[in-house]
């Protein structure tokens, strides 16, 4: 708020000056923004306003108390009793996060000791596999993959053989004697 019995001749002189400046400049543009836009001709009176006043004493305000003395106590402990429950909520959230992380170490706890129980549990299938079949582990361990031979065509006595029955019986047939 303006404090007018406090402004002075000069002030207000200087307040009708930076007026008159900030409107002529504020008409350019609005001339300029030839839209008849009503809301920018507002914003423009309210910059043009609030600009000028700065340069005017201000008057305090302070607040007035519109309550009885028993309202004001009431408040207080109104306020009182939120504080309190501020306080407990606090206490409570504090000991729901410490049981939450002491649950979280347990689960955690019991993640890692399956994981562990799993881990034995594959070195003795490994072993048990071991001792059943060392050639089958052993070519796993290697990364050796079974060798296969893949017969397409067979040359035999200057005659070519590409009938997949006929093959077989070839193979056979050599591989019998």
């Amino acid at each position: 708020m303006i404090d007018v019995k406090k402004t002075s001749g000069m002030q207000w002189e200087i307040y009708v000056k930076k007026t008159n400046q900030l409107t002529n400049k504020a008409q350019r543009k609005l001339v300029d923004n030839s839209n008849d836009n009503l809301n920018l001709m507002w914003l423009t009176i309210k910059e043009t306003v609030l600009q000028t006043a700065n340069c005017l004493p201000k008057k305090k305000v302070g607040a007035q108390s519109a309550h009885t003395k028993k309202e004001d106590i009431d408040h207080k402990l109104v306020k009182i009793v939120a504080d309190i429950i501020k306080q407990i909520r606090d206490k409570l959230i504090t000991e729901l996060l410490s049981i939450k992380k002491k649950y979280r170490l347990t689960l955690h706890a019991r993640i890692r000791l399956q994981q562990q129980k799993q881990i034995v549990d594959n070195i003795i299938r490994r072993q048990q596999n071991f001792d059943l079949n060392k050639g089958a582990i052993i070519k796993s361990i290697l990364n050796k993959k079974k060798q296969r031979v893949v017969l397409n065509y067979i040359i035999e006595k200057s005659e070519f053989y590409d009938d997949p029955d006929e093959i077989k019986k070839l193979v056979n047939k050599k591989a019998q004697g």
